[in-house]
């Protein structure tokens, strides 16, 4: 699907459409992760990549899954409001 590469709001859509589908999580971990280098106080990219399955998400990351969903999702959030705030 050819995107703008370096709009922040596509490709976290991109990376939405990816994840909800189940079936290219390694690109859509890849189009959230783009989009925070993009505009690192975009809060909706940290969420979209906390919300994809930890152990794909580690995956993809090239590092081994030792927490939770739940916990990664959390990190992922303070982040995006951690971000948001300065």
């Amino acid at each position: 699907m050819p995107i703008e590469p370096n709009n922040a709001i596509v490709r976290v859509l991109r990376g939405q459409a990816f994840n909800h589908s189940r079936a290219h999580l390694r690109e859509a971990v890849g189009d959230f992760t783009k989009a925070i280098q993009i505009d690192p106080k975009f809060v909706l990219a940290y969420v979209g990549r906390g919300a994809c399955p930890c152990s794909k998400v580690q995956q993809a990351m090239g590092s081994v899954c030792r927490r939770s969903v739940r916990q990664t999702l959390l990190d992922h959030s303070t982040k995006a409001l951690t971000a948001a705030a300065t």
